[in-house]
């Protein structure tokens, strides 16, 4: 089916194919007609659809739960909403940067928060 409408999906001014709210994947009846369908049973996730969302894995894991729950549960209608948890960075010389939805903060504290929540999902992912 991708094959057959790929040429609708994709916009030369852009990267990446058009979603709904449902992250269903929305294609044109005609190529130059406005009127937008979606296919119900295909879904674009992290880099490769088109949304206001950063492209990282925060999001496309977040998408990626989403979808799973959207099709365990079918009658479960709510559109994806991303909560944003903040990104690390680590910069060298024990300093670390955050960015937040509400602050922004550098240096070797925010390090030493960086080393403990690498920590947690290093323990999550081994042990559960």
């Amino acid at each position: 089916i991708i094959n057959k409408y790929q040429n609708k999906l994709h916009n030369k001014r852009s990267s990446g194919i058009f979603v709904n709210d449902f992250l269903q994947i929305k294609i044109n009846k005609t190529i130059n007609s406005n009127d937008n369908n979606t296919i119900n049973s295909a879904f674009a996730i992290g880099d490769c659809n088109m949304t206001c969302f950063p492209k990282t894995a925060q999001v496309a894991y977040q998408q990626g739960v989403y979808v799973g729950n959207y099709i365990n549960n079918p009658t479960n209608k709510s559109p994806f909403y991303f909560t944003d948890f903040g990104q690390f960075c680590y910069i060298g010389n024990n300093t670390s940067i955050y960015q937040g939805p509400y602050f922004q903060k550098s240096g070797y504290v925010i390090n030493l928060f960086n080393s403990l929540v690498q920590s947690y999902n290093l323990f999550k992912t081994k042990y559960f």
